[in-house]
């Protein structure tokens, strides 16, 4: 008899005596206490059953790594492979399985292209970005993303709620006491007290120590523990659509005071960009890349704190003027397809 007949008997003999003692007058609870001891028994069995099993299959895949060592074999196992892949052709085509990237395809994901004077007709005719909220992803993808149509969203923040770094000072405070933040070096660093800090974690230190007034500054957090923490704190938001993977890097823009006339470019060159504005507010410009530059129009913003902005690389890029007015804090954040 088998070890699956003898669990079966064991099985039918086990119901049979609990279906007798309900019948003689005890009640479930009763019976399922007495059987208890069947039931760790069947469960030590089933337990041991699978160890068997787990060693069996290490066992097997210990003397084929042996046997693969010695050439003979290795290539008679080589010539069966590829045998029984020529058979497989007439039924199943495996063959774009193999030549394929990825075994489930994105729906946003297009191969990488040239931007043409074609492509200008998707934003010839835009005069501004469009607002919304309790926007769902289908939504987002379908009308703005796979138009390459930029849209700000209202309630950029609103799955953030327990955010705390939301002034320059809570973020100087974050990369003090964490030790990944502390040593990343950055990339990207621009700031009109470049020249005098040199690089975003001296700015943020004398932030914390001086009284300091009349600045911008931003970079990319592009080394990968650093941008893995702080992806901790500026979460990905909800409404994005699950086929958006959200890069490693993440980018800072802070300022204070600063009268500018110059934008500054946001560097972000991801496939999407989120703009999220966490405090204050910035002003924003988007502009086609040529040979769109001169057919379609700039298109001008401002982005309040809670807002997000979403625009796709492939068409525009962004720029912005920090506020002259108080503080101002946002994050770049990068998605791919």
């Amino acid at each position: 008899m088998s070890f699956d007949e003898k669990m079966q008997t064991i099985d039918r003999e086990l119901r049979r005596l609990q279906a007798e003692s309900l019948k003689s007058g005890y009640s479930a609870t009763q019976v399922e206490k007495f059987a208890s001891c069947f039931f760790e028994a069947a469960r030590k069995a089933q337990r041991e059953k699978w160890v068997k099993i787990m060693i069996g299959v290490a066992v097997m895949g210990l003397l084929c790594y042996v046997v693969l060592q010695f050439k003979s074999p290795y290539g008679l196992l080589v010539f069966l492979a590829r045998t029984a892949q020529i058979k497989t052709l007439s039924v199943w085509d495996w063959t774009e399985v193999y030549q394929s990237n990825c075994l489930l395809t994105n729906p946003l994901y297009s191969p990488p292209n040239d931007l043409t004077l074609q492509h200008c007709q998707m934003c010839e005719g835009v005069e501004s970005v469009e607002h919304v909220q309790n926007v769902s992803g289908q939504e987002l993808v379908e009308r703005y993303i796979q138009r390459d149509l930029p849209v700000l969203v209202h309630h950029g923040l609103h799955d953030w709620p327990d955010v705390t770094v939301r002034t320059a000072r809570h973020l100087a405070e974050l990369y003090e006491r964490t030790e990944v933040l502390k040593r990343s070096a950055g990339c990207g660093f621009s700031s009109n007290l470049a020249s005098q800090y040199g690089g975003h974690r001296a700015l943020l230190h004398a932030l914390l120590t001086r009284n300091i007034s009349h600045y911008y500054a931003h970079w990319e957090n592009c080394e990968g523990r650093a941008g893995k923490m702080l992806r901790t704190v500026f979460r990905r938001p909800d409404f994005l659509p699950p086929a958006l993977q959200m890069t490693s890097s993440s980018w800072l823009f802070l300022s204070h005071h600063y009268s500018a006339s110059i934008f500054k470019q946001v560097d972000v060159r991801q496939p999407l960009l989120m703009l999220v504005q966490v405090s204050g507010r910035t002003e924003l410009k988007l502009q086609a890349w040529r040979p769109c530059y001169d057919l379609c129009p700039v298109l001008h913003l401002t982005l309040h704190a809670g807002q997000a902005l979403l625009a796709t690389e492939f068409l525009w890029k962004a720029s912005y003027l920090p506020s002259p007015d108080g503080e101002s804090l946002a994050v770049g954040l990068g998605f791919s397809f």
